[in-house]
């Protein structure tokens, strides 16, 4: 599964990504999220993405996530077409 965290910022431009507490509490304050999946465990993580294993609660076992970080509006644009 691929997920998207928009960037922040005023100037349009990507910013530093979240770090792995920021970003795991993102992620679990979103419902959907939340209800999707149990546990954090970071594998790794890049310029552009963290990936992380976590529990499908819908699939009934560990799953490998990568979460898009620091992307600038016209990729997460590109992405989603």
């Amino acid at each position: 599964m691929l997920a998207a965290v928009p960037s922040t910022g005023d100037s349009g431009k990507a910013g530093p990504a979240p770090g792995d507490d920021a970003l795991r509490e993102l992620c679990f304050s979103d419902a959907v999220f939340r209800e999707r999946y149990e546990g954090w465990d970071v594998l790794g993580r890049g310029s552009w993405a963290t990936v992380v294993r976590t529990r499908s609660r819908d699939a009934g076992q560990d799953v490998a996530l990568k979460i898009l970080v620091n992307l600038d509006p016209e990729l997460l644009q590109r992405l989603r077409e």
